[in-house]
């Protein structure tokens, strides 16, 4: 099993302009930022542009028609005007596993690799000579695992080098919308963090506490099912929320992003759930991140701020 390269380190010093890629079953994303000159760590939204994928091009995390999504790819790139760019890829939730474990009492990062790999290994639904994983070290002490399938690393690589584009990490959406949530939610710390995509096809709901994942549920509906409504999501924020071991000594924070949110749907989870609520638009601007240019009264899709998260990687402190 190989690890998987995520060549993130100083890249704030070497690049000005990053894009996000996230390609979901059903459509690409693409999110460019770029570095302000000045304070280290902040960037302006340059852009961010979809295109739809037919059913079946990804199927089970697994891309069935490459071209397709190249051409997607390439759709997007040109709809912002860039001839080339570095990308950090998110990777589709059914794409991925991921787990936290203790660290391997072994002092040094090369030791530790075999240990991870066997952890890997009891969890990986693919063979570890088709897999490859990465780790973070987490504040708590343990570890943050990902396994997922090599060949579709492999494909993005190709697809991109074709658009003259440079891949240079990928990562869960899980971790996107972590990084999301440290910059956009003040004072976060150790609280309880919530980030929740709501849109009538897809309620998710992570939870977080300091750096790493405690739990996740994700809702998606079938062809023909009814639509999800805000109260599919105040029913499943509190389920996810009922299932935590312990309960939460400070008033947790959540960010929310999708078609369902207003600001009913806002009350609504802060009265319910005696929280700290905040959209995702709106915390955007408070943090500084704005638009290059957008029309009056442009909302960002979930698809778009999972890419955001991921731009946002080399921007991080």
């Amino acid at each position: 099993m190989s690890r998987l390269f995520n060549d993130s380190l100083n890249m704030t010093k070497r690049y000005s302009t990053i894009a996000g890629l996230n390609i979901q079953p059903h459509q690409v994303t693409l999110a460019l930022l770029t570095k302000l000159p000045g304070k280290a760590g902040t960037a302006r939204i340059a852009g961010v542009v979809h295109q739809p994928l037919a059913t079946g091009v990804i199927a089970q995390g697994i891309w069935r028609d490459t071209g397709a999504i190249q051409s997607a790819i390439g759709r997007c790139r040109e709809l912002l005007g860039r001839p080339n760019c570095r990308v950090v890829m998110c990777l589709a939730d059914d794409a991925v596993v991921t787990a936290r474990v203790p660290r391997p009492e072994l002092r040094f990062e090369h030791q530790q690799q075999p240990a991870l790999e066997a952890m890997v290994a009891q969890i990986s639904p693919w063979p570890p000579e088709q897999s490859v994983m990465d780790w973070v070290s987490c504040t708590d002490g343990l570890i943050s695992l990902a396994v997922c399938q090599a060949q579709g690393i492999h494909d993005a690589q190709r697809c991109l080098v074709r658009l003259n584009m440079r891949l240079l990490g990928v990562e869960p959406e899980s971790q996107s919308l972590l990084r999301l949530l440290h910059r956009l939610v003040p004072r976060l710390g150790s609280r309880l963090g919530i980030f929740v995509i709501a849109e009538s096809a897809r309620i998710s709901v992570s939870l977080f506490v300091g750096d790493g994942l405690i739990g996740s549920h994700n809702l998606v509906s079938s062809a023909g099912s009814p639509a999800y409504t805000q109260q599919t999501v105040l029913e499943e924020v509190t389920t996810a929320l009922q299932q935590l071991p312990l309960s939460q000594p400070t008033k947790p924070a959540l960010l929310l992003v999708g078609g369902l949110v207003d600001p009913a749907l806002c009350l609504a989870l802060g009265h319910q759930l005696d929280c700290e609520v905040t959209d995702v638009d709106a915390a955007l601007d408070l943090a500084g991140l704005v638009y290059e240019s957008a029309s009056p009264g442009f909302a960002i899709k979930s698809d778009g701020a999972v890419a955001l998260g991921n731009a946002l990687w080399p921007f991080d402190g």
